[in-house]
């Protein structure tokens, strides 16, 4: 069973740009505010370039940790706040900071895989192609002259046969 989607496919990554913006720049805040904060999501979601939808949830992700980080930061510089807010909004910071790295390298591995891929799904043959006539036989080439090794005396008496000692010889 199979429900009806609403909406646009989750796979495209403007998909995922148009839910960021609404949940990160309400309509509510005040016109100055969601502009900047709408070109500012824009801005970094177009820097980071995914392709995909897995890509693109990644690239969301750790945005969504950037304006996290930065809204504890803020909070933990108010010189309002008591001890011990700014010591749990300091580590709320350093957790959104490690969150937005680890969502950032999977965004760099999924990259790394997809192009990884191409040149796989480049070669291989379409299923549907004839199969290929065989190459003419070619004639044999001369074998290139054999290279021996270069010879490696001996150490002399007394000393270990390392290559530290045949170095320093």
């Amino acid at each position: 069973m199979s429900l009806p989607m609403a909406g646009p496919p989750m796979e495209t990554p403007n998909h995922f740009l148009a839910r960021l913006i609404q949940s990160l720049a309400p309509a509510g805040a005040a016109r100055t505010d969601t502009e900047y904060r709408r070109a500012a999501i824009t801005a970094i979601f177009q820097a980071l370039n995914p392709v995909t939808g897995r890509e693109a949830m990644f690239a969301c992700t750790g945005i969504v940790m950037q304006f996290a980080m930065d809204d504890a930061a803020r909070q933990a510089a108010s010189p309002d706040i008591s001890p011990s807010a700014r010591t749990r909004a300091w580590a709320a910071v350093l957790s959104a900071g490690r969150q937005m790295g680890h969502w950032l390298r999977q965004l760099d591995i999924a990259k790394k895989e997809r192009t990884r891929a191409a040149p796989r799904q480049a070669a291989a043959p379409p299923a549907e192609a004839p199969p290929a006539e065989a190459p003419p036989a070619e004639a044999p080439q001369a074998e290139a002259p054999r290279v021996e090794a270069p010879r490696v005396d001996t150490p002399p008496a007394g000393r270990s046969g390392t290559l530290k000692a045949a170095l320093l010889s």
